[in-house]
């Protein structure tokens, strides 16, 4: 039944493609057969390119690829700098791409593994195996998975059920890819976690000795130690409490005495309130009549001088009024007037003199009176105050507890510093058996994950022994189209640390290794990979380059097969490029 055509190519154009430009419709089948240096080899290139995004080193270029309906891609590169455009419109690789995989709903690492021998040609091994295994859809089970481990022991098979979904539940070869993550995460986690226990055990081991006694009794001894460590630390501190209640209480004995002593050192008089109201009462008589003697010695003293300065101008024989007017009145009268005045304030002003003596030495009494007064009141309020702290010392006695028996605990410390350094050594001894224990058991634990991870990575076991069951199936399918293309040429696949492909020719008994082929050899088995690949993706689209190295037979059975109604119904281009040989030329005119 012819398939439905998806990768129907309507136009390529480049431009600057390692120094070519090109602009051409492909045909079904298209063949570039021209002599060397040409850029056929280029044009292949140029067109996986456009398509699928795949490395070249062409730079200052440009591929524009029209596919069906009108799909532009277009690639470009400039100073080492990729830029996309999808129908005339800049998007980024990564959305072209996808584009692409939308439109063609073919994976574009697909499409590059599917379409070019040469891509092919570079692929290693184990990464050609690992293609291989995504195109496998085996259903698989636990049960399957078990059945694929060379050496299961009880311990890895209960390993893969506790990974693995549970009988019958079915899974894809994802799901191997899944488990074997989380087992290569926790191997590492394990192993660093083992690494760090083996380092704490080789520390404690390096201190700790084989103990000579049980933990439970070196800490049944340490318990009665601290027992006996906190009877004298109690001991230390009631006797610390006895010295400070000792030490308060002979303070107060010895203040009472000193407060006795300092008591009988003091005298003072008794003065009643009345003679001190009537000190105070001549004080103030006194200080009013000073006031008063004051005043009336200042008023005296100003008559006088008023009285005298008069009697001085009354000898002058000019008028008070005025120096111009001369006086001829006789004064004599009302100079014995002013005589007698001055006589008169003068003898009051003795006499004013006199009891202003008598109020000073009043006062300076008072003084005398008063500091005796001060004192004695000073004294006086010094043995109340004196009386009131005796009292209360009296009063107030300290109580001295019985003074406590003495223990010494520097013993107690030595004896205890050596069992808490027994009892360390105790632990650790059980400690590193704990680790010891622990580390047995992560061991066993890592030779099961190590197995798995190595069964289940893709080179491992497992998926070796599932892609092995459809190897069959795969040689089948190349050596159905061998039997056409070149009969007598018999693929043969195996696993061996990745996909290992032979050859068997029609001049040999036994399949060639790939690496042993010769060159037409080696194309023939590329094809034939090719093909097979395509049918597995259905890209219907291949790439072959370098067909002169094919002989005569071999180039008439690739023309015929190409032109075939066959191989036209499941391909939608085929792109063949080779040096411009006669026969070359000859088969494909």
């Amino acid at each position: 039944m012819k398939k439905e055509k998806k990768m129907i190519i309507k136009r390529v154009e480049t431009i600057n493609f390692n120094g070519k430009d090109r602009d051409f419709v492909p045909k079904k089948v298209n063949s570039v057969i021209d002599k060397n240096g040409t850029g056929k080899t280029s044009l292949l290139r140029a067109m996986l390119w456009g398509l699928t995004g795949e490395k070249t080193d062409a730079d200052n270029t440009e591929v524009r690829i029209t596919l069906a309906d009108d799909f532009v891609i277009e690639r470009s590169r400039y100073g080492g700098k990729n830029a996309c455009k999808l129908n005339n419109t800049k998007v980024t690789e990564k959305a072209l791409n996808q584009a692409i995989e939308d439109k063609l709903g073919i994976a574009i690492d697909n499409i590059k593994l599917s379409a070019s021998e040469a891509v092919l040609e570079a692929k290693k091994p184990e990464d050609l195996l690992k293609a291989l295994i995504g195109f496998v859809s085996e259903k698989l089970t636990v049960d399957k998975v078990i059945s694929h481990l060379t050496t299961p022991s009880t311990a890895i098979i209960d390993k893969v059920k506790t990974e693995f979904p549970p009988a019958p539940t079915e899974f894809s070869l994802d799901e191997i890819s899944n488990v074997y993550g989380r087992l290569y995460q926790e191997r590492k986690a394990k192993s660093l976690e083992y690494k760090r226990k083996e380092a704490v055990l080789n520390t404690l081991k390096e201190t700790t000795t084989s103990p000579k006694r049980k933990l439970e009794v070196i800490e049944d001894d340490l318990l009665k130690l601290q027992l006996a460590e906190k009877s004298a630390s109690d001991s230390a501190k009631k006797l610390k409490e006895w010295e400070r209640a000792s030490a308060l209480e002979k303070k107060r004995i010895s203040d009472m005495a000193a407060i006795e002593k300092e008591g009988t050192s003091i005298t003072f008089k008794g003065y009643t309130s009345a003679a001190a109201k009537l000190q105070d009462e001549n004080r103030a008589k006194a200080e009013s009549e000073l006031l008063k003697l004051t005043s009336s010695e200042s008023t005296i003293k100003s008559n006088i001088e008023i009285f005298e300065r008069t009697l001085k101008n009354l000898d002058k024989p000019v008028c008070p009024i005025s120096e111009k007017l001369i006086c001829t009145t006789d004064k004599t009268a009302v100079k014995a007037e002013l005589e007698k005045s001055v006589k008169d304030n003068n003898k009051l002003l003795s006499e004013i003199v006199k009891k202003k003596k008598v109020c000073n030495e009043t006062l300076e009494a008072f003084k005398v009176w008063k500091k005796g007064y001060d004192e004695s009141l000073a004294a006086y309020q010094k043995r109340l105050e004196l009386l009131g702290r005796y009292k209360a010392l009296k009063e107030n006695p300290i109580p001295v507890p019985e003074k406590p028996i003495v223990i010494d605990a520097s013993k107690i410390v030595a004896d205890k510093a050596a069992l808490v350094a027994e009892k360390k050594n105790a632990e650790n001894f059980q400690m590193t058996k704990k680790i010891e224990l622990e580390l047995s058991k992560l061991k066993d634990e890592l030779s099961v994950i190590d197995y798995l991870v190595n069964a289940l990575k893709d080179k491992g076991e497992v998926k070796e022994a599932i892609i092995r069951d459809y190897l069959s199936i795969f040689e089948d399918t190349m050596n159905a189209r061998a039997s056409v293309f070149c009969p007598g040429y018999e693929v043969s696949l195996a696993v061996n640390g990745g996909l290992k492909m032979s050859l068997k020719t029609p001049y040999n008994k036994e399949p060639y290794d790939s690496h042993q082929l010769s060159g037409g050899e080696s194309l023939i088995l590329r094809f034939l990979m090719l093909d097979m690949l395509n049918q597995l993706t259905g890209t219907h689209l291949m790439f072959l380059d370098n067909i002169e190295v094919l002989d005569d037979d071999a180039l008439t059975y690739l023309v015929n097969i190409i032109t075939s109604k066959e191989f036209e119904d499941e391909y939608d281009h085929v792109f063949i490029a080779g040096v411009n040989h006669p026969d070359v030329i000859e088969k494909f005119k």
